[in-house]
């Protein structure tokens, strides 16, 4: 079917195909489009209430520009995701999928949820201020460091001098002890 200048086959040939699939079922169920039955006596067959649908759905895009636009948009969308290999029905389809699969699991993902909830509470525990005085206090124990060497030093040749002093200490007894000996016996000989 033709709107003005704008092509509507798809929509066309869905409402063609509709209106022949309702005729058919009329058919089957033996209503006739000359005697309609119960509701339909009112309105007429369901085949003529789609025809006339189906006009006016056609006048809508006569009459709106906009409406012709957003078809085109649509129908390039349409064939750049079928390009994609993710149609319309495909999208919708992954939708309800996904929202079973929420549903189905609806207690893991809270107790999940509660797990973010928690450890979006120690995120500020993760950069406490004493990690700001890190460097200040790093810079104290390289000084620290350097007056423990500087003082380990320092008992290294007190540690030596004081060596030195027990060792002359200890020969200057034993000298003394050896003097004192030698007097000693010097002594015990004279008469």
């Amino acid at each position: 079917m033709k709107r003005g200048n704008v092509s509507h086959v798809a929509l066309s040939s869905n409402v063609a195909e509709l209106c022949n699939r309702v005729s058919s079922c009329e058919l089957r169920l033996g209503v006739a489009p000359s005697a309609p039955a119960g509701e339909e006596a009112k309105e007429g067959p369901i085949s003529d209430r789609v025809d006339a649908l189906a006009k006016e759905v056609n006048e809508l895009f006569e009459n709106d520009a906009e409406l012709t636009s957003f078809e085109n948009q649509m129908g390039a969308l349409a064939s750049w995701m079928e390009v994609e290999h993710s149609a319309t029905s495909h999208l919708v389809l992954n939708n309800i999928v996904k929202r079973n699969y929420v549903i189905q699991r609806s207690d893991r993902l809270r107790e999940i949820g509660k797990h973010f909830g928690e450890i979006h509470a120690m995120e500020e525990h993760m950069r406490p201020p004493v990690f700001e005085e890190l460097p200040k206090h790093s810079e104290q124990l390289h000084n620290v460091e350097v007056s423990s060497a500087v003082t380990v030093g320092s008992a290294i040749k007190l540690h030596e001098h004081v060596s030195r002093l027990a060792e002359d200490y200890h020969k200057t007894v034993m000298g003394l002890n050896s003097q004192l000996l030698v007097w000693s016996r010097m002594f015990d000989r004279k008469p």
